[in-house]
């Protein structure tokens, strides 16, 4: 008796392990960590990627207004940017600064 207990619970435990990693591994790359709903723009920032749906109304296509960029590339790709574009300047909020990305390698190794 006590060994088919055992058993189902090391399987739900390793089932939930399973879940955990899953949801952790979607977290890291999503770029849903924080959501902000405004007006007429929806902002997401992730560790790794911020978009930004600049016109959204009621029927938009959340693949065609979108514009996403990697915090990573946004030196590279500063002078691409809008200046009247109102994300400009949210995405020149949320990008990785040179000891944000020291900090990160440090914790990685």
């Amino acid at each position: 008796m006590m060994d088919g207990t055992r058993a189902i619970l090391i399987t739900f435990s390793i089932a939930f392990e399973l879940l955990g990693i899953c949801f952790t591994i979607y977290a890291i790359l999503s770029s849903a960590w924080q959501t902000a709903n405004l007006d007429n723009s929806l902002h997401e920032h992730g560790l790794w990627l911020d978009c930004i749906v600049q016109n959204k109304n009621r029927n938009f296509n959340f693949s065609e207004s979108t514009r996403c960029y990697y915090k990573f590339d946004f030196e590279r790709n500063y002078g691409n940017f809008d200046p009247e574009y109102l994300a400009t300047a949210e995405v020149g909020r949320h990008r990785f600064f040179r000891w944000q990305k020291s900090v990160i390698i440090l914790l990685v190794k």
